[in-house]
């Protein structure tokens, strides 16, 4: 299966998605497949990810303690359907289709499922102490 990059808000050791709540909200567990609600997946709605790990450190979800996840991705869905608004879809409202305009970021795509498997940890640069004469 092909390798994405996603996005997670983690929590007291715990993985879920990372701008979504309420009835949409999708919970993640390492090495474990992960679905969108089924109301959703109907829809042609299912868990956002991103093609490589570049595109996923530009993107900025505005949630605390969010983290980046190399993943498995099961059938990579290029097109994708029109933005709807966030707090209808929490609420398991009927979904209202392109919101304000609003787009998808640049690179995201869907997945049918995803399973997390290892944690990207950015590099730690060593500080190097300066010597003067």
């Amino acid at each position: 299966m092909p390798l994405v990059w996603k996005v997670v808000r983690k929590v007291d050791g715990r993985y879920s998605s990372a701008i979504i709540a309420g009835k949409a909200l999708i919970e993640y567990k390492l090495n474990e497949p992960a679905f969108a609600p089924e109301w959703l997946a109907k829809a042609g709605y299912h868990p956002t990810a991103f093609l490589t790990l570049e595109q996923a450190k530009d993107w900025e979800p505005g949630t605390p303690n969010w983290v980046i996840f190399m993943a498995e991705a099961n059938e990579i869905i290029r097109i994708l359907p029109p933005m709807c608004s966030l707090g209808e879809i929490e609420q398991g409202k009927s979904l209202k289709r392109s919101v304000n305009g609003r787009k998808w970021f640049p690179a995201t795509v869907m997945v049918k499922s995803l399973t997390l498997l290892e944690e990207y940890i950015p590099p730690q640069y060593p500080i190097f102490p300066v010597f003067t004469k």
